[in-house]
């Protein structure tokens, strides 16, 4: 049997959230486990994230992964300043294609500016859904629905009619026909017996 560890809840009440909509205003460092300010001033929001979830920023402030790059970058030098050059030689070779550092510029504004609208447009989009599953709970099945519904209705149409229904319209047979058809099921079942005994 799989055990689960109990939810650990924090003693300083300023991680805790007190409202769906509203995030803590604190968070504990995953790496060096201090309480900072839940702000893009400590902590890198994450793009994937809508702002009304825990996850829209990091869990890592920004020294600790800072430092964590840095070491990274220590510990192999030739790979990072590979890199290092190869990101410079593809962004030279973006501006001269852009045909010059005007255009370049221009074009990275209007880049940045559609990549917001995408993003203010998916999360408004996000925030209807969210409304709608609050006010009206998650989508029913429809097949569910429609076979519920069926029921009812045929069960309501039974209730209000007067007539009996389908399986209780069973022909009232005497006891002289039952004896008649048991007479002549045995019959039937003695002839089977003789054949298998001639066989």
């Amino acid at each position: 049997m799989a055990r689960f560890a109990p939810i650990h809840l924090e003693a300083d009440t300023r991680l805790h959230r007190k409202h769906p909509d509203v995030l803590p205003s604190h968070r504990r460092c995953a790496t060096c486990r201090q309480i900072k300010p839940l702000t893009t001033d400590y902590f890198y929001p994450c793009r994937s994230s809508h702002p009304w979830q825990l996850s829209s920023f990091d869990t890592r402030c920004k020294d600790c992964i800072l430092e964590a790059a840095k070491a990274r970058r220590l510990a192999d030098k030739a790979k990072y300043s590979a890199l290092s050059s190869k990101s410079q030689k593809a962004k030279r070779s973006a501006i001269k294609a852009a045909g010059g550092p005007e255009a370049y510029a221009a074009q990275q504004a209007a880049l940045v500016q559609k990549l917001a609208a995408a993003r203010t447009r998916k999360e408004q989009l996000a925030a209807l859904r969210r409304g709608l599953r609050r006010k009206y709970g998650p989508r029913p099945d429809g097949i569910k629905l429609m076979i519920a519904e069926r029921s009812r209705m045929y069960a309501e149409r039974r209730w209000r009619s007067s007539e009996e229904p389908k399986e209780f319209r069973r022909p009232v047979q005497a006891n002289s026909d039952l004896e008649s058809i048991r007479a002549r099921h045995r019959a039937e079942l003695a002839q089977r017996d003789s054949e298998r005994g001639s066989a």
